[in-house]
């Protein structure tokens, strides 16, 4: 082999590549000249092509696979929340078998037409509140006034065929069974406010509900008229839940087993009322609620509100002893100091130190109601059995609360009722 050949043949190993290159240097600076060129624009290659993937989210980004420095590539892929988007592989490398395949046999708009459809599920499921109406309402006020303000929205719902929205956190979902197949959990973007008067009675408010956007009613909605068509259903959506239901059953068994010698194992109160009814031994309950401390305050008396008297619940008293002579009085009170103080009697019982839930559960499961004044005893009067007495002269004629009231017997007091004085 002549040194010509030699010189023009170039060694195929990387180390006699690199000896080739230093023996042609030295014979030759141009060449050793071409060389340094050749190696300053690799550098260069490599410095942009690493600024390149330096761009990329990195806290996205997982190493799928390494090859070995034998085959001198690395396949990356980066992981998106919409889809997966691989970087140019780092040399060569084998391509994926499914997505060549499918490009092979035609496929680029297979491909196209699935981003595009997941795209559109996508967008449907962000705004699909849009295509369901629904109906909201903000709650104001204590217990009472909530239930009246969701029995309202649940009847103008149901007549408009609309949702409502009610978090799952709500107090009324703590307390009752309300019924899941008219409730959703997921609000709208927006909803359109829709203020109604306080606190009767507006025929109006149905008319103002569009069933074809979501809406938010303002309102206390203090009548039985906006759902006395679904009285029956509203029933059934304030049917306390089972730990309420226990508690104040417990509770209403050791204040009438003081009173009369019941069998010594407890058994549900309605089940020993039926089983003692039919023996002619058991005791009428009654129950009276009595409502003074808010309506005490200086801003309630200004407003002309006024809390039932002690004369009043000593003449419903009366009247029921009357009816039935071995009637036993419970009562509930948030001042259960005056209550005792002044309803003191060898057939009553004032229950201490109960939440508002229990002692409406408790209530509700007697035989008659003594109703003063405000929404809780008149859920109580809705809830319980037999006949309701209620106060009938809870604000004066010529006050403010009065124009507010103006058709408190005819929307807030149910028919049947008996007033007193």
């Amino acid at each position: 082999m002549h040194s010509a050949d030699f010189r023009v043949r170039a060694p195929v190993s990387g180390r006699m590549r690199i000896l080739y290159a230093g023996r042609q240097a030295r014979r030759n600076p141009a060449y050793a000249v071409g060389v340094f060129i050749l190696l300053v624009f690799a550098l260069m290659e490599n410095q942009l092509r690493s600024e390149s993937y330096s761009n990329i989210d990195t806290s996205e980004v997982r190493v799928l696979s390494v090859r070995d420095s034998r085959d001198r590539h690395m396949k990356v892929k980066v992981i998106h929340q919409d889809r997966d988007v691989k970087i140019p592989n780092l040399g060569k490398s084998r391509p994926s078998r499914s997505t060549d395949k499918t490009l092979r046999n035609g496929g680029h708009k297979i491909l196209s037409n699935r981003l595009h459809n997941s795209s559109r599920k996508l967008r449907h499921r962000k705004n699909s509140w849009q295509e369901k109406p629904i109906l909201t309402i903000r709650f104001d006020g204590r217990l009472g006034n909530q239930m009246f303000e969701y029995a309202a929205v649940y009847a103008i719902a149901r007549k408009k065929k609309m949702k409502i929205f009610l978090t799952r956190n709500h107090q009324l979902n703590k307390i009752f069974h309300i019924d899941e197949s008219v409730i959703v959990r997921k609000p709208c973007g927006g909803f359109t406010n829709v203020n109604t008067p306080c606190c009767g009675y507006d025929a109006t408010t149905l008319d103002r509900i569009q069933n074809n956007t979501c809406q938010r009613i303002f309102g206390y909605f203090q009548s039985w008229r906006y759902f006395e068509s679904l009285l029956g259903n509203v029933r059934r959506q304030f049917t306390f839940r089972r730990n309420i239901i226990q508690t104040a059953d417990a509770k209403l068994w050791s204040v009438v087993n003081k009173h009369k010698k019941y069998p010594s194992k407890p058994q549900h109160v309605d089940a020993v009322s039926s089983r003692m009814r039919s023996q002619k031994q058991v005791r009428v309950h009654l129950l009276q609620y009595v409502r003074r401390g808010d309506l005490m305050l200086p801003i309630r008396v200004k407003q002309g509100r006024r809390a039932a008297p002690k004369q009043f619940y000593l003449r419903a008293m009366d009247y029921f002893r009357r009816l039935h002579h071995d009637a036993l009085f419970i009562v509930g009170s948030d001042s259960q100091q005056w209550a005792a103080e002044n309803l003191a009697g060898p057939d009553v019982i004032v229950l201490k130190d109960m939440l508002p839930e229990v002692d409406m559960c408790i209530l509700s499961r007697c035989n008659h109601t003594v109703m003063s004044v405000g929404t809780f005893g008149w859920w109580v009067g809705l809830l319980g059995r037999g006949r309701t007495v209620y106060y009938n002269q809870p604000f004066i004629h010529t006050s403010e609360t009065a124009a507010m009231y103006s058709g408190y017997e005819q929307d807030f007091i149910r028919p049947g009722w008996i007033g007193m004085s």
